[in-house]
């Protein structure tokens, strides 16, 4: 298929391309996405910057046709094999730079349509001034691995108070997959409610008087892990502390008047309510952490751009690329998240792997085999012509 010489025309080859866009799923975790031949450009010659592939008739032109064929049928791709599902969507690009005149600028970058910018327009965004020269940035590592076990603990949270009592379960198969969960969350308080859950089961194993004790120092370290002074003002401090005292003293109250062995079944009800009030109590103090590394994480980018900018020449920019992700999608197998940067490259190269970020949503890939970390699931886009020569063992110069 020859290209075209207007972009006009890309739709009508849109229209003529009859083939569609098909997904194959290999080696149990490997997603081929195959799109017709004559999309992608057969050219290893061709110019490999990035305004190339955006603002060319060539690179613009297998763009949009690959983005198009993406998104027909509103974006939902099928698995050839099994028919599974899958949803697909195209995040911005940030673009971070100075103009002619020095002047930072940071503009989205989500339509390939955009004309190249011209030099010394203004720029469409301004920045805010620079942070100073000398300004500590923040380690956006730890505040992200701290959202991260912020947003484990919560999900294990949102689980567990829909069935509270799953903490008192006596299946031992059960509880340790339930603990290995709470294990993973790094939780303390979460780790302590599985340790007094585990406990209380115990009751009919031990005489009452070890039982009894058991439960007062498992229950006095869920309630000590539970109470975050951190960034919390005296008085409020205070009262926290006194909060948690009291619903200590409350809870060994009750448990000094009955025995485990005779009423488990009473023991149990009051457990279920208490594990909701501690996990309620637990999930707002992880949402308000939560939100605040967020706004740090916000912060932490700001200066991040500022610095950018500050090394960058007049006229210069650099693109700040989200990381391609998959996340879960209510009636689909998955959703991509990908960016159309991540299309340009493969138009460049013929195809593109992406290593894909599980470690939040495992459940993604409880279908899938040969999954470790050895081998993760990764996505390849490439044309007919190139997929047929991997399936024959072939690799061709150009493919990455």
């Amino acid at each position: 298929m020859a290209f075209s010489t207007s972009l006009d025309l890309v739709y009508a080859d849109a229209d003529a391309i009859t083939e569609t866009l098909t997904l194959t799923l290999r080696d149990g975790n490997q997603f081929w996405f195959v799109l017709p031949d004559g999309i992608l450009p057969n050219n290893p010659e061709a110019d490999v910057t990035i305004p190339y592939l955006r603002f060319t008739a060539e690179g613009r032109r297998s763009n949009m046709l690959t983005r198009m064929m993406f998104m027909r049928d509103n974006g939902v791709i099928r698995e050839e094999t099994t028919g599974k599902r899958m949803l697909m969507e195209f995040h911005p690009c940030i673009l971070v730079g100075r103009n002619a005149e020095g002047k930072a600028m940071v503009q989205r970058v989500d339509d390939t349509n955009a004309a190249p910018p011209k030099p010394g327009a203004p720029p469409p965004k301004p920045k805010p001034p620079a942070e100073p020269e000398g300004t500590k940035i923040p380690d956006i590592g730890e505040l992200l691995a701290g959202l991260q076990e912020t947003r484990k603990s919560l999900d294990t949270i949102d689980t567990l108070l829909e069935a509270p009592d799953a903490l008192l379960e006596q299946d031992e198969g059960k509880r340790k997959a339930l603990q290995s969960t709470i294990a993973a969350t790094k939780d303390k308080a979460l780790i302590g409610l599985s340790e007094l859950g585990d406990v209380l089961t115990r009751g009919a194993e031990q005489s009452l008087d070890e039982w009894r004790d058991g439960v007062s120092k498992a229950l006095s370290a869920t309630i000590e892990a539970m109470v975050s002074f951190d960034d919390m003002a005296e008085h409020l401090r205070d009262g926290k502390r006194r909060e948690m005292e009291a619903l200590r003293q409350s809870i060994e109250s009750y448990f000094a008047t009955i025995d485990p062995q005779k009423d488990f079944e009473a023991c149990r009800k009051f457990s279920t309510g208490v594990n909701q009030v501690i996990l309620n109590d637990r999930k707002g103090t992880l949402e308000t952490k939560k939100a605040k590394l967020e706004i740090n994480v916000e912060r932490s980018y700001d200066h991040i751009i500022s610095s950018m900018q500050q090394m960058l020449g007049k006229g210069s920019s650099m693109p700040l690329i989200p990381n391609p992700a998959a996340e879960p999608a209510e009636g689909y197998m998955t959703k991509f998240i990908f960016n159309m940067v991540h299309i340009v490259m493969a138009v460049r190269y013929g195809g593109l792997s992406i290593a894909l970020d599980t470690e939040r949503y495992p459940r993604l890939y409880g279908d899938l085999q040969g999954w470790n970390e050895d081998c993760p699931p990764r996505v390849h886009i490439v044309d007919r012509r190139r997929f047929e020569a991997t399936k024959r063992g072939k690799k061709l110069a150009s493919f990455n």
